[in-house]
């Protein structure tokens, strides 16, 4: 079994002294005066950056409110809040619903149409995938 007392032991074996170390007056002193010490220069950095800002404020030219831009040019993108953002989705989704169920022509000339997905679905289910004249399996 492991005691405290046996590593005390053999620390003191081997030189080390086995008593803590008084701090007493001397070392109070020196904790306050480096607390205090420590206060007088954060207070001075404190006043010199003060005063260095005040400096730099007198020094520039006034601003001017008109030069201002309150919104930016068109091109560039305008962030949404969350009110614009979720409008902005529902009229997404409209918009998906309405391509995705939606049957008619694209170009009827050409005999290009429009099918719902779910119809798409059935007619590739039932006919299979078309495929290339002289296609061999397994190739694209």
């Amino acid at each position: 079994m492991h005691h405290e007392e046996d590593d005390l032991n053999l620390l003191e074996k081997m030189g080390y002294e086995g008593r803590d170390m008084e701090v007493g007056r001397k070392g109070q002193f020196g904790a306050v005066l480096l607390f205090v010490s420590l206060a007088v220069v954060t207070v001075a950095c404190w006043a010199f950056i003060g005063l260095i800002d005040r400096t730099n404020t007198f020094s520039q030219p006034p601003r001017v409110v008109a030069e201002r831009k309150v919104t930016p040019p068109k091109e560039y993108p305008v962030v949404q809040t969350g009110v614009t953002a979720k409008m902005d989705m529902v009229e997404l989704r409209k918009l998906e619903e309405e391509k995705t169920t939606k049957l008619g022509w694209v170009d009827k000339d050409k005999g290009v149409a429009q099918v719902p997905v779910e119809t798409a679905i059935k007619i590739v289910a039932e006919r299979g995938l078309p495929t290339r004249p002289g296609a061999k399996a397994g190739t694209p």
